[in-house]
């Protein structure tokens, strides 16, 4: 593809892919998230799955040894749809309708395991519906995944909830 002739782009001193030649899933999942803004309802929902299904994974996830891997590792989009995925969920937690909003915090996690608050927001979720020990669990996963994979403990805010559901 390399080798077509439009296929790279020189504009402003800077070399790029033509976006009408190239698909790239950065860019088809930007797209995604800036029209899954716009929309609110089953919509929103269909598009929350949508990124779900786009989504591979962290750039280069596999490389933990390679230091040069980590700044691209924390890219925009995937800062972007936790952001959009908490404020889809939070509205559902306003309107106490804390199953759809226990999904939605789930399939973010899909999205990034490693995003604390979504954790947090599934384990609110869990509380209001009485069900502790899922919340308990899913403390648990968030807390290990957290020391596994960045050598971190859960922010003081996540430890609060936790405390909360073992008083």
């Amino acid at each position: 593809m390399l080798g077509s002739a439009g296929a790279l782009v020189l504009a402003g001193g800077k070399l790029s892919l033509d976006t009408g030649q190239c698909w790239v899933d950065v860019w088809a999942f930007q797209r995604l998230l800036a029209q899954a803004r716009e929309e609110d309802g089953a919509d929103a929902e269909r598009n929350l799955q949508r990124l779900v299904e786009l989504y591979r994974g962290h750039f280069l996830e596999h490389e933990t040894d390679k230091p040069w891997a980590l700044g691209s590792r924390a890219h925009p989009c995937a800062k972007s749809s936790c952001c959009y995925i908490q404020a889809m969920a939070k509205a559902h937690e306003a309107g106490q309708r804390w199953q759809q909003a226990a999904a939605i915090y789930q399939r973010g996690i899909e999205l990034d395991n490693l995003a604390e608050s979504l954790y947090r927001g599934l384990m609110i979720c869990h509380r209001e519906m009485g069900d502790h020990a899922e919340a308990l669990r899913v403390y648990r996963r968030c807390r290990e995944l957290l020391s596994i994979v960045l050598g971190v403990q859960p922010a003081a805010e996540t430890q609060a909830v936790y405390q909360g559901l073992k008083a």
